[in-house]
């Protein structure tokens, strides 16, 4: 018994490990240190030295939290402009390969305030936000499987 939840254990770590809370900003991947770098007003995502494309330089750029899937890393990372007029949050899923490669996901896009719904089912990853449609609200569920991002 005991042997057969060791192997059990050990085979789903292997597939993805359940989300890593994130408290500094910076992160240990398979292909090197993420972390948030910049001033008050421009913020950016860089791997080591350097930049990540697609995510900054904007007044709050945040690593939300790390995933583990099939060997690489996946880090839901959180964007926004600061202010008030800024009622939207964008969100991206950034895959980390051994190596340092990275390929930074379409950007999901969410309500100010509204935490995100997340699952994670052996390889995919499943986020709900909350959007705005005019003044009434409505989820959108996007699903991370194989490095893709599909909404629906």
């Amino acid at each position: 018994m005991k042997k057969t939840v060791l192997v059990a254990a050990l085979l789903c770590s292997s597939l993805y490990s359940f989300a890593q809370q994130i408290s500094d900003n910076a992160v240990d991947t398979v292909g090197g240190k993420v972390r948030v770098a910049g001033n008050d007003y421009e913020k950016q995502l860089f791997i080591g030295t350097k930049p990540i494309p697609k995510i900054g330089p904007t007044d709050h750029v945040k690593i939300e939290k790390k995933y583990t899937v099939g060997g690489k890393d996946v880090l839901l990372v959180s964007n926004q402009c600061g202010g008030s007029g800024c009622a939207i949050v964008g969100w991206n899923f950034v895959t980390v390969a051994p190596g340092g490669a990275v390929v930074v996901s379409q950007e999901m896009f969410g309500a100010d305030g509204q935490k995100p719904v997340i699952t994670v089912t052996n390889d995919k990853i499943t986020i709900k936000l909350v959007e705005f449609e005019g003044r009434k609200t409505k989820t959108t569920t996007w699903t991370y499987e194989n490095g893709a991002v599909k909404k629906g």
